[in-house]
C-alpha cells in the first residue's frame, strides 16, 4: 500500500534541510578554514608589535587589532625571534591565519611566498614562506598593511617546520594561500562573462539582468583593492565599499524575478540611489567607517530578504533552483552578521566569512543557469518531440484527405466521362440511328438512303471512340486519326484529299470533349463541302494566326460551276459556330463561284 506524504511535509522538508545546512555551515566553517599544522612543528608565539612607527610592544600570538587600533591605513610590524634550524634540512613558515597584506622578511632579506596575495587580504589566508637555504635562525619580521578602514589585523602563530614534514600537506597550504581564491576568481569572470552573453540574448528576462548585476558588482568589490587594480583606480577603494549595498538589493531583485513576482520602482532606483546617497554622504563629512558599516548592513540585509525569499512562505513545495540560491544568500547574510561582530570584537574569528562564501554563491548562480539551461533544452526537445508528432499526424491526415481527393476526382473524371460519352452518343449516333429508324419504316426508300444515314452513325462512333482514347490531349494525334478515317472514304467517292498541318502550332487544354468538338466541326465542313459543292478537291491544313492562335481551314472547289455560288444556311452552320465558341473560337464560311472555304480559329489554350 502506498503511503501518501502530507503537503506540508513535502513544502518543508527541502527548506528545513537547507536551514540545517546554514546552520551547520555556520559552526564548522571556522574550524574548516584552518589548516592542519604538522606535529613537528616548532610554534613561535612570543613576538613583538611596533604600529606605525610607535614604541614596541610584547605580544603573544595569535593576536588581533581591536579598538585599540585607529581606523585608517595602518603598518603593524611583528619581530620574532627564529629558533637554530636543524643543519642540512630546508625549512618552511607556516601560518595558519593572516588577515590584511602580510610581508616577511628574515634578517632584513623579504622572504619568498609559495602563492602570491592577489586577492582576499582583508577577509583572511593562510600563509606558506619557503626559508633561504643555510638560513639558521635569526630575527623575522612580520609586516601587516591596512591601505584604509576597520577590518581588524590579525597573526596567528608562526610554525616553523621541515620541507619533509611539509610536503604531505602543502597542496593544501598552497591552495589555502591565495590559489583556492585564484581560481575563485577565474570561476567569476567566467560566470559574469557567461551572464552577461546571455543577458544580451535575453534582455527580456529579468532574471539575468539582476544576476549580471549582482554579479558585476561583486566582482568590482573583489578587484577593489587587490594587487590587480590600477593604480590610477586608487579612488576605488572608497567609492566601491559603499557601493555594496547595491549588491543586497540586487539580491532582492532576483529573488523577485526569480519567483516572477512584480519588482518595485524604488528597488530599481533604489540599487543606484543608495549607493550614490552614502557617497555624498561621505563626501559631505560623513565618517568613511560609518557609510561603510551602513552599506555593509544593506547588504547583509538584502541577502538575508533574498534568502528568505526564495526559501518560500507558502505551503507550496519551492523549487530546487530557488532552494539552491536561498542557501548561500542565507549564509552571505548570516556570515556578514558574524563579520560585523568581529569588526567590533565580538567574536574572536581569524578570517571573515562574508568573502569566502562568496565563490558558493558564484557556484549557485552557475548551477542555476545550467539548470535553466537544462530546463530549456528539456522544454525544446518535449515542443520538437509534440511538433514531431503533430507533423506526423497531421502528414497521416494529409495523405489521407489526399487519398480521398484522389479518388473523389477519379470518380468525378469517370462521372464526367461517362456523361460526356452518353451526351456525345446522344447527341450523334443516337441521331444517325433514328434517321436510319425513319427511313426503314418508309414505304418506299432507296437502300443508299439508309446505308448512308448507317455509315455516318459508324463515322461518328468511331469520333467518340477515338475521341476515349486521347490521353494526352494531343490535337495533332486527334486529327491524324480523322485523317485515316477520311482519306479512304473520299478516295471512295473520287474526290482528293490535300492535308498539310506542319504549320500547326500546339494548343493547351485539349480534353477529349474538346477534341471531340474540333473533329465534329471537321466532319460537318467536308461533309457540306461534299454535299453543297460538290468537291472535287478538298484542301484541309493548319497555320498560326494572331496571338498563336490554331487556325483550320478546309477549302473545297465546286465541279459544278454551272450552279453559280454555293448557299450554306440552316441548323449545321449555327451548330458549327455555338461549337466553336463553346471552346473560345470562331468560324468564318467564304462562299464562291469557284471555290468555298470554313475557316475554325482556336485560342492557343482552349477556354471550354
Amino acid at each position: 500500500m502506498t503511503r501518501v506524504v502530507p503537503s506540508w511535509i513535502q513544502a518543508w522538508a527541502p527548506r528545513l534541510l537547507v536551514l540545517f545546512a546554514v546552520g551547520l555551515s555556520l559552526w564548522l566553517a571556522p574550524a574548516v578554514l584552518r589548516l592542519p599544522v604538522p606535529k613537528e612543528a616548532t610554534a613561535l608565539v612570543d613576538a613583538r608589535l611596533q604600529v606605525d612607527g610607535g614604541p614596541a610592544r610584547s605580544v603573544r600570538l595569535p593576536h588581533d587589532w581591536r579598538r585599540d587600533i585607529d581606523p585608517g591605513p595602518t603598518t603593524a610590524t611583528y619581530s620574532l625571534r627564529l629558533p637554530v634550524s636543524p643543519p642540512g634540512e630546508a625549512m618552511v613558515l607556516l601560518l595558519p591565519s593572516t588577515r590584511l597584506l602580510l610581508g616577511a622578511s628574515l634578517d632584513g632579506h623579504p622572504l619568498e611566498r609559495e602563492a602570491p596575495q592577489i586577492t582576499g587580504a582583508k577577509a583572511g589566508s593562510t600563509a606558506l614562506f619557503r626559508l633561504p637555504s643555510g638560513a639558521h635562525g635569526g630575527r623575522l619580521e612580520l609586516t601587516l598593511r591596512r591601505s584604509g578602514g576597520i577590518v581588524p589585523g590579525h597573526l596567528s602563530p608562526v610554525y616553523l617546520a621541515t620541507e619533509t614534514n611539509v610536503a604531505p600537506m602543502r597542496w593544501l597550504w598552497v591552495m589555502g594561500d591565495g590559489v583556492t581564491r585564484m581560481v575563485a576568481l577565474c570561476i567569476h569572470l567566467l560566470t559574469v562573462f557567461a551572464i552577461a552573453v546571455v543577458w544580451t540574448a535575453r534582455r527580456r528576462d529579468p532574471v539575468f539582468g539582476w544576476l549580471f548585476l549582482l554579479g558585476a558588482g561583486s566582482l568590482l568589490n573583489v578587484l577593489s583593492g587587490s594587487s590587480l587594480e590600477p593604480a590610477w583606480l586608487g579612488w576605488s577603494q572608497k567609492v566601491v565599499p559603499l557601493m555594496v549595498s547595491a549588491l543586497g538589493l540586487a539580491v532582492v531583485g532576483l529573488a523577485l524575478a526569480i519567483l516572477e513576482v512584480r519588482r518595485p520602482r524604488w528597488l530599481r532606483y533604489g540599487v543606484v540611489i543608495l549607493p550614490l546617497i552614502l557617497i555624498l554622504g561621505t563626501v559631505a563629512g560623513l565618517p568613511a567607517p560609518l557609510g561603510r558599516l551602513t552599506a555593509f548592513f544593506f547588504a547583509m540585509g538584502g541577502n538575508l530578504a533574498g534568502g528568505v525569499l526564495l526559501l518560500g512562505l507558502g505551503r507550496r513545495p519551492t523549487p530546487w533552483d530557488q532552494l539552491l540560491l536561498a542557501a548561500p544568500f542565507l549564509l552571505t547574510g548570516c556570515f556578514a552578521l558574524r563579520d560585523i561582530a568581529g569588526l567590533f570584537g565580538l567574536v574572536a574569528d581569524p578570517f571573515m566569512m562574508t568573502s569566502h562564501v562568496r565563490t558558493l554563491i558564484i557556484v549557485a548562480i552557475l548551477a542555476l543557469l545550467m539548470r535553466r539551461l537544462a530546463a530549456s533544452l528539456n522544454e525544446l526537445d518535449v515542443a520538437n518531440e509534440t511538433q514531431r508528432q503533430r507533423l506526423l499526424e497531421q502528414e497521416a491526415e494529409l495523405t489521407r484527405l489526399h487519398a480521398e481527393a484522389q479518388e473523389r476526382t477519379a470518380q468525378f473524371t469517370l462521372d464526367e466521362e461517362r456523361r460526356r460519352l452518353m451526351r456525345d452518343l446522344h447527341d450523334g449516333v443516337s441521331g444517325h440511328l433514328v434517321s436510319i429508324i425513319a427511313l426503314s419504316e418508309r414505304r418506299e426508300v432507296h437502300p443508299g438512303d439508309i446505308e448512308a444515314a448507317a455509315r455516318a452513325a459508324l463515322e461518328d462512333l468511331r469520333l467518340v471512340i477515338d475521341s476515349l482514347d486521347l490521353e494526352d490531349g494531343d490535337l495533332r494525334l486527334a486529327l491524324a486519326g480523322f485523317r485515316e478515317r477520311l482519306t479512304p472514304q473520299l478516295r471512295r467517292l473520287g474526290v482528293g484529299l490535300v492535308w498539310s498541318m506542319e504549320a500547326l502550332p500546339e494548343v493547351g487544354g485539349v480534353a477529349p470533349t474538346y477534341a471531340l468538338t474540333i473533329l465534329r466541326i471537321l466532319q460537318e465542313a467536308i461533309t457540306n463541302a461534299l454535299k453543297h459543292g460538290p468537291a472535287g478537291r478538298i484542301e484541309v491544313r493548319g497555320t498560326r494566326g494572331l496571338d498563336d492562335a490554331a487556325v483550320l481551314t478546309v477549302t473545297n472547289d465546286r465541279r459544278d460551276k454551272a450552279r453559280g455560288p454555293a448557299s450554306v444556311a440552316g441548323r449545321g452552320l449555327d451548330n458549327m459556330r455555338r461549337r466553336a465558341r463553346q471552346l473560345g473560337g470562331d468560324i468564318v464560311l467564304r462562299l464562291g463561284e469557284t471555290e468555298s472555304s470554313l475557316t475554325l480559329t482556336l485560342p492557343a489554350v482552349l477556354a471550354g
